[in-house]
């Protein structure tokens, strides 16, 4: 519903919240994507492709994500999530970002299918001999057996306690091989059920700075691709101009999808009318003309630079 006063702009345009669900469908305004081009080769491609999502802070990034899973979602498995709600961006390692991938896969994968009693069976096995392992390293706490209420009990702990990131680390990443082995077998064994290809797409890896970009995806890209199914990353822009990049995509993963800012002026320094339009459209679909005069609609398009969240906020 389009904001009606100036107190109602307020709760529309907000700058943190992505478009997602109705209001996807509602504010949403068509723009030059690569979205659309890589839905495609994700939904038809044998292989589990790995991409990399780039753009400049605030573009719009999570939106396009959204709309990718639900351009996708009646072909493919979709398993969102914002790492940024899972652990703490300043204190980050790949292992970390495995075992959230492993405990995300689960979930979802068990809202929609029974697993195996063999596999389910491997999955408790596997999570006893950490939790063995943790109580010996002095993890405090008591820690449920059951890869389940293991999955649960420590992911909620990763985000905001160090000595459950610094001891899970010391015992998880001696054993990744096993956990990617069992985050298989559960890819495996779930498209197999549902007859439908898993996609993880993790957002927030953008906020991460430079030298953390790539120690992740330079260092750790096999570890990080090394699970079976579809996945995409976001990166930190600053990524691209590292003299790495160019190793990471050609080693690691099937390509990079780039999302550009909306275009306000053309390369002689004159105003686009297409991109000015287009930013005119998200702000007119979510209030009423009469709240705001033509000039300063367009004051507000020119200072946005083209970036989607500094035009919101």
């Amino acid at each position: 519903m389009k904001a009606k006063s100036l107190s109602e702009v307020y709760d529309i345009f907000d700058p943190q919240e992505a478009l997602i669900g109705e209001t996807l469908k509602e504010y949403y305004v068509r723009r030059e994507s690569p979205i659309d081009r890589h839905a495609n080769a994700l939904r038809s491609s044998r292989r589990p492709l790995k991409y990399l999502f780039v753009g400049s802070r605030g573009n719009g990034k999570s939106t396009e994500l959204n709309r990718l899973s639900e351009l996708l979602e009646d072909h493919l498995l979709i398993v969102p999530f914002s790492i940024r709600d899972k652990l703490n961006l300043y204190d980050i390692e790949y292992s970390d970002i495995l075992l959230i991938i492993a405990a995300e896969i689960y979930e979802k994968v068990s809202e929609n299918v029974e697993l195996s009693s063999k596999l389910s069976d491997y999955l408790d096995s596997w999570s006893e001999k950490i939790v063995q392992k943790e109580n010996i390293l002095g993890l405090s706490g008591e820690v449920k057996t059951g890869f389940s209420a293991f999955v649960l009990n420590i992911t909620g702990k990763m985000k905001t306690e160090a000595t459950t990131r610094r001891v899970t680390r010391k015992v998880i990443q001696p054993q990744l091989s096993d956990l990617i082995y069992a985050v298989n077998k559960i890819i495996i064994e779930a498209e197999e059920r549902l007859d439908k290809n898993i996609l993880v797409i993790i957002d927030d890896l953008d906020k991460v700075n430079l030298q953390k970009g790539e120690e992740l995806f330079y260092e750790h890209g096999t570890e990080l691709t090394s699970p079976i199914c579809r996945i995409i990353y976001t990166i930190p822009q600053p990524l691209l101009f590292s003299n790495k990049i160019r190793q990471i995509v050609l080693q690691y993963f099937d390509g990079r999808i780039d999302l550009g800012n909306i275009n306000i002026y053309d390369r002689n320094g004159q105003l686009d009318p297409e991109g000015c339009e287009l930013m005119k459209q998200v702000a007119l679909k979510r209030m009423d003309q009469s709240l705001i005069s033509k000039d300063a609609l367009n004051l507000a398009v020119k200072y946005s630079a083209g970036v989607m969240t500094e035009f919101i906020r």
